[in-house]
């Protein structure tokens, strides 16, 4: 694997937030809750 750059490191911590919304908003969706 390339070792990422400064902006690719940023980019990843930047979109975890947002799968991990991602898949409580399905979780939801799926439970009904």
């Amino acid at each position: 694997m390339v070792p990422p750059c400064r902006g690719d490191i940023d980019a990843v911590r930047a979109l975890i937030p947002l799968q991990k919304g991602q898949k409580i908003t399905e979780d939801i969706m799926i439970n009904g809750r």
